[in-house]
C-alpha cells in the first residue's frame, strides 16, 4: 500500500477539474435501457441533475414508491 501525506483533499464533484461526462452518459445509458426508456433523452435530462430528479421527470406517473425502487444504485459496473 502507497502512503501519502497531505495537508487536504480536493473532491471533484461537479466535472470542473475531471470530465465525467463520458462515465454519466454510460451510466444513464445503461439505466434507461434497463428500463425502457431512450438513452439519448435520458442523458439529456440527466446532466447535472441529481438522480432521483431525473428518475421523478422520466415516470411519467411519478409514483415515489416506484421512483425509489428505480434509483440507479448499486453502481452499475464500478467504473467512472
Amino acid at each position: 500500500m502507497v502512503e501519502v501525506t497531505c495537508s487536504g483533499l480536493l473532491f471533484d464533484l461537479d466535472g470542473v477539474l475531471v470530465d465525467s461526462t463520458p462515465a454519466v452518459a454510460r451510466v444513464w445509458t445503461k439505466w434507461a435501457l434497463s428500463h425502457g426508456f431512450d438513452p439519448e433523452e435520458t442523458v439529456r435530462l440527466a446532466h447535472g441533475r441529481p438522480s432521483l430528479a431525473t428518475i421523478r421527470d422520466l415516470v411519467w406517473c411519478r409514483c415515489p414508491v416506484l421512483v425509489n425502487c428505480l434509483v440507479p444504485f448499486p453502481p452499475i459496473d464500478g467504473r467512472l
